[in-house]
């Protein structure tokens, strides 16, 4: 009994080896881990989108080792998502939407992702060994599944997975970096023209007071956009739409939008604002964090700036 419990274990061990360097060695695995300069410098990935590597080593723990869908699925007081929403998870990631690359016994890798059936997942794996038994040794996971960003964000995410999420969707990249392409705000402008009218031009325009723009200065909003001045693309349930443009008619247009994970048929609003002039817009119908990011986005590009002091 006992020679049969030690060859079992000593084949794990040889299985767990060569899966070891199949994500790049138990020699570096080990270095790294050694290496307590390294502990104290190492930095949470937390400022881009997540990449499918980071979680190759935690994910093939839940393929090939005892780290089943069962047994890492956290159900949220609440809520109706159950272990069947989870499916063959993390084959069915959709989207990796926010996440952490972890670090063996120094930092836990976090994942915020948008699964196949449309549900969101929030995973979270934390592996206290330094050795080459890795998770197979000491290690959690965990699994929670909800309906909603929101829903994961206020339950399942501590403190500081929480704050570390927040920054990542204040400092979001591509929002305030780039001239906004028209491709950006497709998605909520269908909800203006389509033929269910959702959002009607004479519900969303908002009069600035002081200002003599009226409705009818819209004429065929958004098809009478001639130029994309500034502006953020928008998703579902966190981040709103936002485009200071120019129209055919010489006025200047500021729109925002947002929608709930359902999309704007369900959750939803917009706003449209008219004025002469840029300054007006800035000043009368941007909020605090709109005028800032605006303002940074100017002061990063001169060239640009240059441009728009010619329109």
């Amino acid at each position: 009994m006992i020679n049969k419990t030690k060859t079992n274990l000593q084949t794990k061990n040889l299985k767990y080896i060569k899966y070891l360097k199949k994500f790049k060695n138990v020699k570096k695995t080990k270095t790294i881990i050694n290496n307590t300069s390294i502990h104290k410098s190492h930095i949470y990935k937390s400022n881009s989108i997540p990449k499918k590597s980071w979680y190759e080593y935690p994910f093939g723990n839940i393929i090939d080792y005892g780290y089943h869908n069962s047994d890492i699925f956290m159900p949220i007081i609440g809520e109706k998502e159950k272990l069947s929403d989870a499916d063959n998870f993390p084959h069915n990631i959709k989207e990796y939407i926010w996440g952490e690359e972890g670090k063996n016994k120094f930092n836990e890798w976090t994942l915020l992702c948008k699964l196949t059936n449309d549900k969101y997942a929030f995973y979270t794996a934390v592996c206290d060994n330094s050795g080459y038994m890795g998770f197979m040794c000491q290690g959690s996971m965990k699994l929670y599944i909800a309906s909603s960003i929101n829903v994961l964000v206020k339950l399942a995410m501590d403190d500081r997975q929480r704050l570390a999420y927040n920054n990542f969707i204040k400092n979001k990249l591509s929002i305030s970096i780039a001239i906004p392409k028209k491709s950006w705000y497709e998605y909520p402008f269908g909800s203006i023209i389509d033929i269910h009218g959702y959002y009607r031009k004479c519900d969303i325009f908002t009069p600035i007071i002081g200002e003599k723009e009226k409705l009818s200065d819209a004429d065929n909003f958004p098809h009478n956009i001639s130029k994309y001045i500034w502006g953020e693309e928008g998703d579902n349930d966190f981040i709103e739409w936002i485009l200071l443009c120019k129209l055919t008619n010489d006025k200047y247009a500021f729109y925002t939008a947002w929608c709930d994970y359902t999309g704007f048929d369900c959750q939803g609003g917009m706003k449209l604002y008219i004025a002469s002039s840029i300054n007006v817009l800035v000043k009368m119908a941007m909020n605090e964090i709109q005028r800032t990011k605006y303002n940074n986005f100017i002061n990063t590009n001169i060239k640009h700036t240059q441009n728009i002091n010619k329109l």
